[in-house]
């Protein structure tokens, strides 16, 4: 795919009406809140956990400017997302 062609489908690509945001909306993530509640309620409906779970926490790089970086001078990456991964022994979560 070329850059141009990339770059038409990002700037056409919207997850949130325009028209329906408000000055109000405090959250950092407004403009996906609506597909990330909808994923989230699919991720329930379908996640059949096992007996053991693992959980880890990691940071991915990110430098560009963000509210939602963590920071901390404890790890390899000092600043970037920090995800949620969960895991069990059979590898379907």
């Amino acid at each position: 795919m070329s850059r141009n062609r990339f770059e038409e489908i990002l700037r056409n690509s919207h997850v949130r009406n325009k028209l329906t945001i408000t000055d109000d909306d405090k959250d950092g993530l407004f403009k996906l809140r609506l597909m990330s509640d909808l994923l989230n309620s699919h991720f329930k409906q379908l996640m059949k956990p096992g007996i053991y779970l693992s959980v880890d926490e990691p940071i991915t790089l990110f430098r560009g400017r963000s509210l939602q970086k963590q920071y901390n001078q404890m790890k390899p990456i000092k600043r970037g997302y920090k995800l949620w991964y969960l895991a069990c022994l059979s590898g379907d979560v």
